[in-house]
Protein backbone atom coordinates (compact mmCIF):
# COMPACT_ATOMS: atom_id res chain seq x y z
CA UNK A 1 0.00 0.00 0.00
CA UNK A 2 2.86 2.42 0.73
CA UNK A 3 4.19 1.99 -2.76
CA UNK A 4 0.79 2.92 -4.19
CA UNK A 5 0.65 6.07 -2.05
CA UNK A 6 4.12 7.10 -3.17
CA UNK A 7 3.13 6.45 -6.76
CA UNK A 8 0.10 8.73 -6.40
CA UNK A 9 2.32 11.42 -4.87
CA UNK A 10 4.69 11.15 -7.82
CA UNK A 11 1.88 11.77 -10.28
CA UNK A 12 0.57 14.60 -8.13
CA UNK A 13 4.00 16.22 -8.42
CA UNK A 14 3.95 15.89 -12.18
CA UNK A 15 0.55 17.57 -12.47
CA UNK A 16 1.55 20.38 -10.13
CA UNK A 17 4.83 21.00 -11.93
CA UNK A 18 3.58 20.69 -15.49
CA UNK A 19 0.07 22.03 -15.03
CA UNK A 20 -2.99 20.36 -16.48
CA UNK A 21 -2.29 21.24 -20.12
CA UNK A 22 1.18 22.61 -20.82
CA UNK A 23 4.62 22.59 -19.33
CA UNK A 24 5.23 25.54 -17.00
CA UNK A 25 6.80 28.75 -18.24
CA UNK A 26 9.91 28.27 -16.14
CA UNK A 27 13.12 30.08 -16.89
CA UNK A 28 13.28 33.37 -18.76
CA UNK A 29 10.04 35.28 -18.15
CA UNK A 30 10.60 37.30 -21.35
CA UNK A 31 10.00 34.23 -23.49
CA UNK A 32 6.63 33.20 -24.88
CA UNK A 33 5.44 30.09 -26.67
CA UNK A 34 3.43 29.32 -29.78
CA UNK A 35 -0.13 28.06 -29.40
CA UNK A 36 0.35 25.03 -31.61
CA UNK A 37 1.77 21.78 -30.30
CA UNK A 38 2.66 18.20 -31.19
CA UNK A 39 2.62 14.87 -29.39
CA UNK A 40 5.02 12.08 -30.38
CA UNK A 41 4.97 8.41 -29.42
CA UNK A 42 7.78 5.86 -29.71
CA UNK A 43 6.40 2.68 -31.27
CA UNK A 44 7.67 -0.44 -32.99
CA UNK A 45 5.36 0.31 -35.95
CA UNK A 46 3.00 3.01 -37.18
CA UNK A 47 -0.18 0.98 -36.88
CA UNK A 48 -3.01 2.18 -34.65
CA UNK A 49 -2.26 -0.74 -32.32
CA UNK A 50 1.41 0.23 -32.12
CA UNK A 51 0.59 3.85 -31.36
CA UNK A 52 -1.94 2.86 -28.71
CA UNK A 53 0.63 0.54 -27.15
CA UNK A 54 3.16 3.39 -26.98
CA UNK A 55 0.59 5.67 -25.38
CA UNK A 56 -0.33 3.01 -22.83
CA UNK A 57 3.36 2.72 -21.93
CA UNK A 58 3.57 6.53 -21.69
CA UNK A 59 6.60 6.42 -23.96
CA UNK A 60 5.61 9.74 -25.44
CA UNK A 61 6.60 13.38 -25.40
CA UNK A 62 5.21 16.74 -26.39
CA UNK A 63 6.54 19.77 -28.21
CA UNK A 64 5.41 23.35 -28.74
CA UNK A 65 5.34 22.64 -32.46
CA UNK A 66 8.68 21.54 -33.97
CA UNK A 67 9.13 17.83 -34.64
CA UNK A 68 12.07 17.42 -32.27
CA UNK A 69 13.06 13.81 -31.57
CA UNK A 70 13.96 12.74 -28.02
CA UNK A 71 15.09 9.56 -26.35
CA UNK A 72 15.22 9.47 -22.53
CA UNK A 73 16.34 6.50 -20.42
CA UNK A 74 17.14 5.92 -16.76
CA UNK A 75 18.89 3.20 -14.82
CA UNK A 76 21.50 2.34 -12.24
CA UNK A 77 24.43 1.57 -14.53
CA UNK A 78 26.84 4.02 -16.15
CA UNK A 79 24.86 5.03 -19.23
CA UNK A 80 27.59 7.51 -20.16
CA UNK A 81 29.63 4.53 -21.36
CA UNK A 82 27.10 3.78 -24.09
CA UNK A 83 25.62 7.11 -25.27
CA UNK A 84 27.93 7.14 -28.30
CA UNK A 85 27.41 3.45 -29.04
CA UNK A 86 25.63 2.77 -32.39
CA UNK A 87 23.40 0.34 -30.46
CA UNK A 88 22.68 2.85 -27.69
CA UNK A 89 18.90 2.54 -27.86
CA UNK A 90 18.86 -1.26 -27.79
CA UNK A 91 21.30 -1.36 -24.85
CA UNK A 92 19.40 1.35 -22.97
CA UNK A 93 16.16 -0.64 -23.24
CA UNK A 94 17.99 -3.73 -22.00
CA UNK A 95 19.80 -2.10 -19.07
CA UNK A 96 17.41 0.70 -18.11
CA UNK A 97 13.87 1.99 -18.58
CA UNK A 98 12.51 4.52 -21.12
CA UNK A 99 10.41 7.62 -20.50
CA UNK A 100 7.08 6.82 -18.90
CA UNK A 101 8.30 3.94 -16.75
CA UNK A 102 9.47 3.47 -13.16
CA UNK A 103 13.11 2.84 -12.31
CA UNK A 104 13.87 -0.66 -11.17
CA UNK A 105 14.69 -1.06 -7.48
CA UNK A 106 18.04 0.41 -6.55
CA UNK A 107 20.84 -2.18 -6.39
CA UNK A 108 22.85 -2.22 -3.18
CA UNK A 109 25.99 -1.05 -4.98
CA UNK A 110 24.31 1.92 -6.75
CA UNK A 111 24.57 5.40 -5.29
CA UNK A 112 22.18 7.36 -7.54
CA UNK A 113 20.15 6.93 -10.74
CA UNK A 114 21.80 7.75 -14.06
CA UNK A 115 19.91 9.15 -17.04
CA UNK A 116 20.75 9.35 -20.73
CA UNK A 117 19.04 11.72 -23.12
CA UNK A 118 19.43 12.22 -26.86
CA UNK A 119 17.75 14.88 -28.97
CA UNK A 120 17.68 15.72 -32.67
CA UNK A 121 16.34 18.93 -34.19
CA UNK A 122 13.41 19.24 -36.55
CA UNK A 123 15.01 19.59 -40.02
CA UNK A 124 12.55 22.40 -40.77
CA UNK A 125 13.19 24.32 -37.55
CA UNK A 126 16.02 25.92 -35.58
CA UNK A 127 19.02 24.22 -33.98
CA UNK A 128 19.02 22.99 -30.40
CA UNK A 129 20.35 25.14 -27.57
CA UNK A 130 20.35 22.79 -24.58
CA UNK A 131 19.00 19.72 -22.83
CA UNK A 132 17.72 19.96 -19.29
CA UNK A 133 16.57 17.35 -16.80
CA UNK A 134 13.92 18.49 -14.36
CA UNK A 135 13.57 16.67 -11.07
CA UNK A 136 10.33 16.86 -9.10
CA UNK A 137 9.48 15.69 -5.62
CA UNK A 138 7.00 16.31 -2.82
CA UNK A 139 8.09 17.82 0.50
CA UNK A 140 6.33 19.57 3.37
CA UNK A 141 3.01 19.56 1.59
CA UNK A 142 4.14 21.13 -1.67
CA UNK A 143 5.67 20.15 -5.00
CA UNK A 144 9.32 21.04 -5.55
CA UNK A 145 11.44 21.08 -8.68
CA UNK A 146 15.07 21.49 -9.63
CA UNK A 147 16.32 22.19 -13.17
CA UNK A 148 19.68 20.82 -14.29
CA UNK A 149 21.41 21.78 -17.54
CA UNK A 150 22.96 18.55 -18.83
CA UNK A 151 23.98 19.51 -22.39
CA UNK A 152 24.46 22.90 -23.99
CA UNK A 153 25.43 23.98 -27.48
CA UNK A 154 28.50 26.17 -27.61
CA UNK A 155 27.79 29.85 -28.26
CA UNK A 156 24.06 29.20 -28.63
CA UNK A 157 22.18 32.45 -29.21
CA UNK A 158 19.43 33.78 -31.46
CA UNK A 159 21.29 33.47 -34.78
CA UNK A 160 19.99 30.56 -36.86
CA UNK A 161 23.46 29.19 -37.58
CA UNK A 162 24.26 28.63 -33.90
CA UNK A 163 23.20 25.69 -31.77
CA UNK A 164 23.49 22.00 -32.61
CA UNK A 165 21.56 19.58 -34.80
CA UNK A 166 21.93 16.91 -32.10
CA UNK A 167 22.68 16.92 -28.39
CA UNK A 168 23.35 13.92 -26.16
CA UNK A 169 24.26 13.57 -22.50
CA UNK A 170 24.36 11.26 -19.51
CA UNK A 171 23.63 12.68 -16.06
CA UNK A 172 23.69 11.40 -12.48
CA UNK A 173 21.43 13.00 -9.88
CA UNK A 174 23.83 14.80 -7.50
CA UNK A 175 21.08 15.38 -4.91
CA UNK A 176 19.59 11.89 -4.79
CA UNK A 177 17.93 10.78 -1.54
CA UNK A 178 17.22 7.06 -1.33
CA UNK A 179 13.98 7.35 0.65
CA UNK A 180 12.47 10.22 -1.35
CA UNK A 181 10.05 9.47 -4.21
CA UNK A 182 10.85 11.57 -7.26
CA UNK A 183 10.28 12.00 -10.96
CA UNK A 184 12.61 13.09 -13.73
CA UNK A 185 11.78 14.38 -17.18
CA UNK A 186 13.92 15.75 -20.00
CA UNK A 187 13.38 19.05 -21.74
CA UNK A 188 15.00 20.15 -25.00
CA UNK A 189 15.16 23.83 -25.98
CA UNK A 190 15.74 25.30 -29.40
CA UNK A 191 17.77 28.48 -29.70
CA UNK A 192 15.64 31.58 -29.03
CA UNK A 193 14.36 33.52 -31.99
CA UNK A 194 12.29 36.60 -32.70
CA UNK A 195 8.56 36.14 -32.23
CA UNK A 196 6.73 36.65 -35.51
CA UNK A 197 3.03 35.87 -34.94
CA UNK A 198 0.90 34.63 -37.81
CA UNK A 199 -1.29 37.26 -39.42
CA UNK A 200 -4.63 37.45 -37.65
CA UNK A 201 -3.43 35.89 -34.39
CA UNK A 202 -4.27 37.81 -31.25
CA UNK A 203 -1.41 39.68 -29.62
CA UNK A 204 -0.62 39.32 -25.94
CA UNK A 205 -1.28 42.31 -23.70
CA UNK A 206 2.45 42.56 -23.10
CA UNK A 207 4.03 40.97 -26.19
CA UNK A 208 7.51 39.52 -25.92
CA UNK A 209 10.07 39.85 -28.72
CA UNK A 210 11.40 36.31 -28.26
CA UNK A 211 10.13 32.76 -28.50
CA UNK A 212 11.91 29.53 -27.57
CA UNK A 213 10.38 26.33 -28.89
CA UNK A 214 10.85 23.17 -26.83
CA UNK A 215 9.96 19.56 -26.22
CA UNK A 216 9.51 17.63 -22.98
CA UNK A 217 9.23 13.95 -22.21
CA UNK A 218 7.01 11.84 -20.06
CA UNK A 219 8.71 11.36 -16.69
CA UNK A 220 10.72 8.48 -15.35
CA UNK A 221 9.59 7.70 -11.81
CA UNK A 222 11.63 6.72 -8.77
CA UNK A 223 9.78 4.92 -5.97
CA UNK A 224 11.83 3.77 -2.96
CA UNK A 225 11.70 0.11 -2.05
CA UNK A 226 9.00 -0.37 0.62
CA UNK A 227 10.28 -0.82 4.15
CA UNK A 228 9.88 -4.32 5.52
Amino acid sequence: MKANIMDVNNRKIYKLILGKINEPNVGDKNLIFCKRGSTAVWTTNNSSEGILDGLNRNESYETTGPLIRIRFFGGWINLSDMINDPNFVEKAYELGVPMGETLKHKPANASAPIFAVWAEKDPESLNLERIQIIKGWYANGSAREQIYDVAKAEYAATAKETGEAQLIAAWTDPDFIVGQPALYYARVLEIPTLYLPDEGNEQLETPSPMIQERAWTSPIWYTPRPLR
